[in-house]
């Protein structure tokens, strides 16, 4: 949408609190037990924000695909990723202590082939839901239009 409008974009949280950095696993959130000790933590902070879900956890498992094939931090993928695309202007880096904003900004050394981005852009694809859904159908779309086509100038 942003890039249709020719509007630039600034990703707030590009490392999802932390969940794209490579930090976390699912088994950091499947094996609590009784106590957690995740009290204030920032496993703590990223449950209760509901980033850990299913869909969020194969976009993990995608990104740290790619770090293993190019040798790179996940952090250093997921912001090259984000780099990578034409409309993101900048990317607001939050980093606590001076190891990760060094390895944050190891992101702009790390080139990802069009098939990485490719394989991060369809796994973080986000649906559209209803219509667009249906409208993405051809057969429901010339059904719906009766054939008709509208073009633009």
């Amino acid at each position: 949408m942003a890039n249709e409008m020719g509007l630039g974009v600034v990703p707030w949280s590009p490392l999802a609190s932390g969940l794209l950095s490579g930090k976390y696993s699912r088994e950091d959130f499947l094996n609590k037990s009784g106590s957690t000790g995740f009290q204030g933590s920032r496993k703590n902070a990223i449950e209760s924000l509901g980033k850990f879900t299913q869909r969020n956890m194969q976009i993990v498992d995608e990104v740290k695909k790619v770090a293993s094939e190019v040798k790179k931090s996940p952090a250093q993928v997921a912001l090259a990723w984000l780099l990578s695309k034409s409309t993101v202007t900048s990317v607001l880096l939050g980093a606590s202590k001076l190891e990760q904003l060094e390895n944050n900004l190891g992101s702009l050394n790390t080139h990802l082939s069009p098939d990485q981005i490719k394989r991060l852009d369809d796994i973080s694809r986000v649906e559209m839901g209803f219509p667009h859904a249906i409208l993405a159908n051809p057969t429901i779309k010339r059904t719906i239009s009766g054939g008709v086509k509208v073009h633009r100038k």
